[in-house]
């Protein structure tokens, strides 16, 4: 069913450009489960998010998670060429400009891929110091 799933995605972006959305938490054992979700405009000019897959990393280190990403995609039949913005939380892991998986991604396919810090996680970030400088809450 999930291999269904997947190639009408893969159908819906069909020779679009699209941005990926990653974000991760680590399980017990130390490995990474990764969510990956592709943003594109569809056939009727609407933009579209569909979750591609979870996916899970032996190591969460940047390279490693870059990789991941990069192998999804491919495994999927989606050409990570066409991807032509990043969105992730704003941790350095994911986010650093020398290190991140941002940056390496962009040197993995030799170009410049711009990086959004996700709205989601500012916004939780402005509520989270919002509350903890009020001593009534």
């Amino acid at each position: 069913m999930s291999t269904m799933v997947t190639e009408h995605i893969v159908t819906e972006v069909g020779e679009s450009f699209y941005t990926i959305k990653v974000g991760g938490t680590r399980d017990p054992t130390g490995r990474e489960n990764i969510s990956i979700v592709v943003r594109f405009i569809n056939e009727l000019y609407e933009p579209t998010e569909r979750l591609l897959t979870i996916a899970t990393a032996d190591q969460g280190d940047a390279a490693t998670l870059t990789d991941t990403i990069v192998e999804e995609l491919s495994k999927a039949g989606l050409s990570p060429r066409r991807i032509i913005s990043q969105v992730y939380d704003g941790a350095s892991l994911m986010a650093g400009k020398h290190g991140g998986v941002q940056k390496r991604l962009q040197e993995k396919l030799q170009r410049d891929i711009p990086y959004v810090h996700c709205f989601n996680h500012q916004l939780h970030l402005v509520v989270s110091h919002a509350l903890a400088a009020e001593q009534a809450v």
